[in-house]
Order: structure tokens, then C-alpha cells, then sequence
């Protein structure tokens, strides 16, 4: 389940479902989700989507380089994605970082 959860945001942050919204939109929207589902305080919401805003412009500039292989890209996109979730434990307590590694992980 975890596997699907992780696919599904993969596709997300890929474009599937923004394709037309710019990277700002894509972490804005990210965000606001988060924000909601972990009940993020403002200065929590504010880092949280600094680090969205970082992870999209990463996964953008993997998914844009002609030069990786499919497979190289998806390898470079999940460890975004994992640095990710390193960097979120630290901005999150115990009980919101329990609900998002339920949702995101």
C-alpha cells in the first residue's frame, strides 16, 4: 500500500496531474494538502513549502535531463523523495510525522 502511495505522489510531482500548473502551483498545492491533513502551524506550512518548492524544481530538472535512462530518473526521483521525507522528520513532531508517513510513505 505504502508502494502505490509512494507511485501515486511520484506521478503527481511527475506532471500527470499538474502538467499545466507551474512548480510554485505544484508545491503550493502539495502544501496546502499537507497542511491540512498534519494540522501544520504557519511557520511549519512556510518550511514545508520551501522544502515542496525544492523537491519539485529537483524532480522537474531529473524528469527534463534527455540524458538519464527511465530508470535512472525514477532512482533519482525517489531518492528526492526520500531526502524528503529525512528533512520532514525534523520539521514535523511525532504524531504529525506518524500521519505522514501513513499518507506519504
Amino acid at each position: 500500500m505504502k508502494f502505490i502511495k509512494l507511485i501515486a505522489f511520484t506521478v503527481l510531482f511527475s506532471g500527470g496531474v499538474f502538467a499545466q500548473q507551474s512548480i510554485e502551483a505544484k508545491a503550493q498545492e502539495q502544501t496546502s494538502e499537507m497542511a491540512q491533513l498534519l494540522s501544520l502551524d504557519a511557520a511549519q506550512k512556510d518550511r514545508v513549502y520551501i522544502l515542496n518548492l525544492k523537491v519539485a524544481e529537483k524532480i522537474e530538472a531529473i524528469e527534463n535531463n534527455v540524458e538519464l535512462s527511465d530508470a535512472k530518473k525514477e532512482e533519482f526521483i525517489q531518492g528526492n523523495l526520500m531526502d524528503r521525507s529525512r528533512v520532514m522528520r525534523s520539521l514535523l513532531n511525532d504524531e504529525q510525522y506518524a500521519i505522514y508517513e501513513e499518507h506519504y510513505m
